[in-house]
């Protein structure tokens, strides 16, 4: 895995020379990418938070930062929102907090984002992002929304609301389930809990979720 580690890193060995011309040849539209050639503000953050990246982390880290941030390759929204979550959360930690580590390894090969020390503690940080596509494209759909049958404590009463709302319901319209989110935190509160290590007098563990709107939260 070094010698990949290492072509990570001789790809982007000019990188911070010419890491403004990589993004606007660039030929798939990246986020960042449209943001450095309107000259918007987020172009500019980039470049500020790829610096303390620089500053902070090892030629290695600094390369498999800039790897995943795939400014010359397509990368899907949900990819890039995990990614983004993911580096401001690191950044703020590396600008207000000392002893900072990048992706500390506790079990085995796994491994939260970061850590970094705070009153004689080590806090270690996992960020997670939720692809939102298959919710906004439920909720753009046409149709009466009702939550899926798994939500309801008896499957029966699901069924008796369905079919209330169809025999109630205009010619042509249509019933459509709406997924929640709580399985996928369970899902995201196990996954951090196998790279974190416990919790105790000198650890603390952050689950980090981002998410569009607080109203998100209530599922």
């Amino acid at each position: 895995m070094e010698g990949v580690y290492t072509d990570v890193v001789r790809r982007y060995i000019d990188m911070e020379k010419d890491i403004i011309s990589v993004v606007e040849n660039s030929k798939v539209k990246h986020p960042i990418a449209t943001a450095a050639v309107t000259g918007n503000r987020y172009w500019k953050d980039f470049l500020m938070v790829s610096e303390d990246y620089k500053k902070t982390l090892s030629e290695r880290d600094y390369g498999m930062f800039l790897d995943k941030s795939r400014l010359d390759c397509k990368i899907s929204m949900a990819q890039y929102l995990q990614f983004s979550s993911e580096v401001t959360v690191v950044d703020y930690i590396i600008r207000n907090y000392s002893g900072f580590k990048n992706e500390p390894k506790y079990n085995g090969k796994k491994n939260p984002e970061c850590s970094f020390e705070y009153e004689g503690r080590t806090i270690n940080i996992e960020v997670k992002c939720p692809d939102l596509s298959k919710k906004i494209e439920q909720e753009n759909s046409e149709g009466i929304k009702l939550f899926a049958a798994e939500r309801f404590p008896d499957k029966n009463n699901y069924i008796q609301a369905k079919e209330f709302i169809e025999s109630n319901i205009r010619d042509g319209q249509s019933i459509q389930n709406i997924d929640r989110l709580d399985n996928k935190q369970k899902d995201y509160l196990i996954y951090a809990h196998q790279k974190f290590p416990v919790s105790n007098s000198s650890n603390f563990n952050v689950l980090v979720i981002a998410v569009d709107i607080i109203q998100d939260m209530d599922e």
